[in-house]
This record gives C-alpha cells, sequence and structure tokens, in this order.
C-alpha cells in the first residue's frame, strides 16, 4: 500500500510583470483620471484613487505553485539554467544527459554555497546580516513560508481543519489581552508621569505637519520592493513605478486626513501571518502574528513616524536605558553599555543581582485607553490625539497562510506588528516603567527588561531588587501588562571566590519565586557565571 507524503509546494499570489509596459500603464493611468483625485475632498478621493488603480488592468495577478516564497541569496542564473536543463532532459526520458546535468547541477549548488557563506563569515562587520546566514543552515529556514500544523488545541478542542485552525489562530490573537483587560483605568493613577512629563517637556508639543509631494515622493522611492503585498494588492513595486504621477493624489489624502484627523479604514487592515516560535505547533500560543499592511499605509505611518521621531530626540524624552527602536542605538549598543557596567562593578568586588523580566505578549497588550491617555501627557495636541485614535481604532484583520484566509476580526489592543508607528507608541508606552524602579537599575531593549543592582553583599541586593519587583508588578497592573514569573529568571553575578561564600537570589512576583539560572541569552548573546 502506497501512502502520498504531505506535499511540499504551496501556492502564491503575486502581479506578472513578464509583459508590463511602464509607459502605458503610467498613461493609463492619466487617462483615467489620477489626477483628478487632487481635486476630489476625502474620503471619494480615496475610493477614486483605489477605483482607478483597479480599473488599469496591468501586471496582472496570477497563481502559481511553489517551493518555496524566496531563493536564497546563494541562488544564480547559472544554477536556475542548469536545473532546467536538467528537467528538460528528465521530461525528454535521455537518462544520459540528466545524469550530466544533475551532477553538475549538485556541484554548482554545493559550490556555490561554499563561496556565499566563506565570504559571508569573512566580511562580518554586519552581524545582523552574519546571523541571517547562520540562520539560513540552520533547522529553521528564514525564508520557509508560514505552515500550519495539522492539528490545533483551541480551548481545549482539537481542530483537525485548515479553515477552524486559522480562524482559532486568528481568535486568539484578537482575544490575547482578555485575561488580563480588566484595568479599571483612572487618569489619577498617570498625576505623577504627568508632572514628571510637564516639567521635561515644558511647553514642547507634538503635531502632525503637512505632507509635500516631494516628500511623498522620497518615502515611495525608498519603499522596498522585496516587501510582501497588503490586502489591498497595491505592492511598493507598483508604487514606485507610477510615483510621478500618484504622488500628488496621495499628498492630497494625507493631507486630507491630518486636517481631519482621520485615518481611513480602508488602510485599517492587515494580513496576518502566524510566524511560528518555539515549541508545540499545536498550541496557539507559541505563535507571533506579523501584520501585512497596505503600502500606501506605510506612506503615510512613515511621514508620522519621522516626525515623530524628531519630537522624542530634540526633546530627549525617552527614557535613557531604553534601546529599542532608536537611531542611535542597538543590540550591541544597550549589550556593550549593560556588560561594561557590569563587570566594573564586579572588578571592584562587588556581587550583581539580576533579574530578567517576562512582559507577556506586551505588543499585543498595549491598551488603547491607556495608550491615548500617555500621549496627551507627552503633550500631543488635540489634531494629534484624534488621529491617532482614529488610527488605533476599528482596525481589522484576518490570518492568511497561502491563499487561505480566516474571517476579519477587529482588533481590541495593541500596536500592529509589522507596522512602522507600532514601535515608537510602544516605546512611550513602557517609557514610564524605569521610573518605578528608583532603588535598582532597568534596562530595557523594547520588551526585553533585565532588572539589575550592586552591592557587597546579598541581602542588600535582594531587599532592593524585591522592593522595585513590586513597583514593577504594580505598574504592570495599572498598564494592562502581564508580568509572567514562571518566564522571569534570576542570576547572581560576581567573583568565584565571592560567589563561593554567597547564598542563591531569593526574590519573588507575586509570592511566586523567581527561578535562579546559571545562564541567561541577551540580546542573542550567552552570559553565565563564572
Amino acid at each position: 500500500m502506497r501512502f502520498n507524503s504531505p506535499s511540499r509546494h504551496t501556492t502564491i499570489k503575486y502581479r506578472s510583470f513578464t509583459k508590463f509596459n511602464e509607459n502605458k500603464f503610467n498613461t493609463d493611468l492619466l487617462n483615467y483620471g489620477i489626477d483628478y483625485v487632487e481635486s476630489i475632498a476625502y474620503p471619494d478621493a480615496l475610493d477614486i484613487f483605489y477605483s482607478i488603480f483597479y480599473d488599469v488592468k496591468h501586471a496582472p495577478i496570477k497563481v502559481k505553485r511553489i517551493k518555496r516564497q524566496y531563493q536564497p541569496d546563494w541562488y544564480s542564473e547559472e544554477i536556475k539554467h542548469a536545473r532546467k536543463t536538467r528537467d528538460l532532459f528528465h521530461a525528454k526520458n535521455d537518462w544520459n544527459n540528466y545524469k550530466v546535468w544533475r551532477n553538475k547541477t549538485i556541484k554548482l549548488i554545493e559550490q556555490a554555497k561554499r563561496n556565499f557563506y566563506n565570504n559571508a563569515i569573512k566580511d562580518n562587520s554586519d552581524s545582523k546580516l552574519l546571523w541571517k546566514h547562520i540562520k539560513t543552515v540552520s533547522s529553521e529556514d528564514i525564508h520557509k513560508p508560514c505552515s500550519l500544523p495539522s492539528t490545533m488545541i483551541f480551548h481545549d478542542i482539537t481542530l483537525t481543519e485548515e479553515h477552524d485552525i486559522i480562524n482559532a489562530l486568528n481568535c486568539h490573537f484578537i482575544n490575547i489581552s482578555d485575561s488580563l483587560n480588566n484595568s479599571n483605568f483612572c487618569i489619577t493613577d498617570f498625576n505623577d508621569l504627568k508632572l514628571y512629563l510637564d516639567e521635561k517637556l515644558n511647553h514642547e508639543a507634538f503635531s502632525i505637519k503637512l505632507i509635500t509631494p516631494f516628500e511623498v515622493k522620497k518615502i515611495i522611492d525608498s519603499l522596498n520592493i522585496k516587501k510582501a503585498t497588503g490586502p489591498d494588492g497595491i505592492g511598493p513595486r507598483i508604487l514606485k513605478i507610477s510615483c510621478d504621477y500618484v504622488s500628488s493624489a496621495i499628498t492630497k489624502i494625507i493631507n486630507d486626513c491630518i486636517v481631519l484627523g482621520d485615518f481611513p479604514n480602508k488602510l485599517k487592515e492587515a494580513a496576518v501571518l502566524p510566524l511560528h516560535k518555539k515549541g508545540q505547533r499545536e498550541d496557539p500560543n507559541n505563535y507571533r502574528p506579523i501584520s501585512i499592511l497596505n503600502t500606501i499605509s506605510k506612506i503615510f505611518e512613515r511621514h508620522v513616524a519621522n516626525q515623530l521621531h524628531e519630537f522624542l530626540q530634540s526633546t530627549n524624552i525617552l527614557h535613557k536605558t531604553q534601546s529599542g527602536f532608536r537611531k542611535t542605538n542597538s543590540c550591541q549598543t544597550a549589550l556593550a553599555y549593560l556588560i561594561d557596567n557590569w563587570m566594573t562593578d564586579i572588578d571592584r568586588g562587588k556581587l550583581l543581582g539580576s533579574v530578567f523580566l517576562d512582559l507577556s505578549k506586551a505588543f499585543d497588550m498595549v491598551n488603547h485607553e491607556i495608550l491615548l491617555h500617555k500621549l496627551k501627557l507627552y503633550h500631543f495636541d488635540n489634531q494629534a490625539l484624534k488621529w491617532f485614535k482614529s488610527y488605533l481604532t476599528d482596525r481589522h484583520q484576518f490570518v492568511k497562510v497561502n491563499n487561505m484566509e480566516s474571517q476579519k476580526l477587529r482588533i481590541k489592543s495593541g500596536v500592529p506588528q509589522g507596522s512602522i508607528l507600532g514601535p515608537l507608541l510602544f516605546l512611550l508606552y513602557v517609557n514610564d516603567l524605569p521610573l518605578s524602579a528608583p532603588e535598582s537599575n532597568l534596562d530595557m531593549y523594547a520588551d526585553d527588561s533585565i532588572l539589575h543592582f550592586s552591592a557587597n553583599n546579598v541581602s542588600d541586593i535582594q531587599e532592593k531588587l524585591q522592593r522595585d519587583l513590586i513597583n514593577i508588578n504594580n505598574w504592570c497592573s495599572l498598564n494592562n501588562m502581564a508580568l509572567n514569573p514562571a518566564k522571569s529568571t534570576c542570576m547572581l553575578i560576581g567573583q568565584n571566590l565571592i560567589l563561593k561564600h554567597s547564598v542563591p537570589l531569593n526574590v519573588s512576583i507575586d509570592q511566586s519565586q523567581i527561578q535562579n539560572i546559571e545562564t541567561q541569552i541577551i540580546l542573542g548573546v550567552v552570559v553565565d557565571k563564572p
């Protein structure tokens, strides 16, 4: 009896540019009235803009069956030609020539891989790129498209049908915050933060300025054509091709939205890719939602994000221990600063106590009401607040795997992962977290947080860390965040001779003792006790 093995292929939708004529496409845009959009008021202008793009039938969307969505970086035209020739002889049953080209193909691939990875290791100035290459030869292929498990356990029910699984995943992503969404928001809980920010910001205020056609062109030119196309089907490549013809229309639409304090509902829809992190594939908790947004929304977001970056930099309002998503900071700078401080204390004969905090699903737990209040405290003017409220509310998403889509559901909380503004909004949401730990040091890289304190004896370290852990836990309760004691860990670091005569740390969160560990991965680097 023969059993068919599961197919390794998947199907994708893509725009075919094989017979694409740029001049004819842009001429048709003009003939259909793309320049007329500038004279139409919002929201009709956006509807007509989309209507024109959909009516101009160029670069049609096609479907094809593939093994992988992206070819590896070592793949070349020579290999492509060898594979086609090999397959041609196979189809003709010409076995002698097939074997010759099969062996040649194998040799070309082996040689291309060897050269590529050797060069990547030698030229390792970009550590991020180096790790990307290393991951391609690990068990998890970074180019592997999202796939569904054969079964999923959701609310104690075993699901086996694919459409049930993707709907369950979407329902899970939408309801992540429900377990903690009992926070009774109260303005007076943030009075101390208001006093702190009023003093720091003085009369500084953030407002969203209008955009110019030149700025729109600049943002479109910077778009990466390899990025995925959003639900509206208008990708970065088609916008770059038509940039000179559509930039004025996009400028008019964006400026109308800024003046009205509105973010279009058409741009609030996201396709979500369920990225498996680790652990059992049957458990929806082991998947991270990555949002694929419409490209036009990214133009809008980039314009606002550029201004927000300038405001944060000019006011220096972000806490100095927060290193995530900042232009002048990186994993390397954050790690170097942290380890340098630790080594200085250890060289002075001190003990160092560290607690590695786990904020569960932090990006998805952001409460919109609290976030908007905090933006007000950060001196966002009324028009900006109105725009951000529109940006955050009435968003919808659906999970997409291959060509299968779940039902659309309204997003209740969180900042869109995969968006441009999401990370900046998250930074502002957690920016006051270090203020809740006045006795220790709290270093943060996005949602990775390390509480640490050094002293000459363990009891002093425990006392300081424990008091600040209580304060941090209270902050999490007020801000609808989930501090997970089961996944948080602690470590006592110091010179060997001193550690031999020291007891392990004894600290807890909500009366749950935090586990002592010997090694910890911090921003991709393993730190262990001597």
